[in-house]
């Protein structure tokens, strides 16, 4: 299954993004949050709150997890 082409336009920037990162170019403020794990925590919180509010049968903000 290919990913939608707004999400591969994306995937497609983060990955240029990363691969400039390895070459030593600077960090972008658009994208630092890619590489400071905050990215990486918001999409976990996200996930578990999915996983709640299946596992519950209710809405779940993701404030409810994050505190």
């Amino acid at each position: 299954m290919e990913p939608s082409l707004w999400l591969r336009g994306m995937i497609e920037d983060e990955v240029t993004y990363f691969h400039g990162l390895m070459r030593g170019e600077a960090q972008l403020l658009e994208f630092a949050k890619l590489t400071d794990g905050s990215a990486a925590a918001a999409s976990i919180a996200t996930a578990d709150a999915l996983s709640l509010s299946l596992r519950e049968g209710r809405k779940v903000q993701v404030a409810e997890i994050t505190g």
